[in-house]
């Protein structure tokens, strides 16, 4: 994104993050989770999953100086908002690795918000939170088994132990 178009996009953000996305963090510390369905459509509203993304696939293609600030501002209000747009973006610099074909087909896709991206940190006794605790997630298809302390997301899939309406 160039700088002019820059400086006229991120007003639009501080204005979603203080009079929109703040309205949520009652109902976050009340509840124990983000209310998914209302807080994606606005973040992607403002191209906010596709940060990262370049402009060639839908993104906003910032760069780190450009996206940073986002991240301080979302951190200002609510932290937890703000690590939970950043794993979805910082995913997305996996892409970087896949092919033309790949990057056509699953970019637009995670820059409108459409899909949705997280990570887990799956060695044991490195990485972020070694403090572990033990898990067993089955699905329709496998079942995950392991160790983690920061596995996010999973109630987006409706997976066992997800807090109800999540």
């Amino acid at each position: 994104m160039d700088d002019a178009r820059y400086r006229e996009w991120f007003p639009k953000v501080e204005d979603l993050i203080w009079n929109d996305l703040s309205q949520y963090i009652e109902h976050i510390e009340r509840e124990g989770h983000i209310p998914h369905k209302e807080v994606i459509p606005k973040l992607a509203a403002l191209g906010l999953y596709g940060s990262l993304v370049p402009e060639s696939y839908g993104g906003l293609g910032l760069t780190v100086k450009q996206y940073v600030p986002v991240l301080i501002e979302l951190s200002k209000m609510y932290a937890g908002l703000r690590g939970y747009l950043h794993t979805h973006v910082s995913a997305t610099k996996l892409l970087e690795f896949a092919t033309d074909e790949q990057k056509a087909r699953i970019y637009p896709g995670i820059a409108s918000g459409k899909i949705q991206l997280a990570f887990a940190l799956t060695e044991p006794d490195n990485g972020t939170g070694t403090t572990l605790c033990w898990f067993v997630i089955p699905t329709a298809a496998r079942a995950l088994k392991g160790s983690a302390c920061f596995c996010y997301r999973r109630t987006l899939r409706g997976l066992p132990g997800s807090p109800s309406g999540a």
